[in-house]
């Protein structure tokens, strides 16, 4: 005999599926911060230092690209990379053709 979950209303639907995608993500970002809190890292910054570490030292990206990709204003990600530069987990360097 197999079980099939309990069907619900059509209209409650959208809202249950909301309801279970903001628990995962309350649960992904308490899994987050406990995982990074030990580096004193927040998830952004993680998402960066990643980033520039799979681009590798040959090809460098630009401010602008980083914020495009951790979905953050390129006000924000010089913020972000001044703290990382501050605590030596990378460093800038002039883009020659700028």
């Amino acid at each position: 005999m197999s079980r099939t979950a309990p069907s619900m209303p059509a209209a409650e639907e959208p809202l249950a599926v909301f309801t279970y995608l903001a628990r995962a993500g309350l649960l992904l970002e308490a899994l987050q911060k406990e995982s990074l809190g030990t580096f004193d890292l927040s998830f952004v910054e993680y998402s960066v230092l990643r980033l520039l570490a799979r681009a590798g030292a040959a090809q460098q990206l630009s401010p602008s690209r980083l914020a495009e990709q951790v979905v953050r204003t390129t006000g924000a990600m010089t913020k972000i990379l001044d703290r990382l530069e501050r605590r030596g987990l990378l460093e800038r360097v002039p883009d020659p053709t700028d």
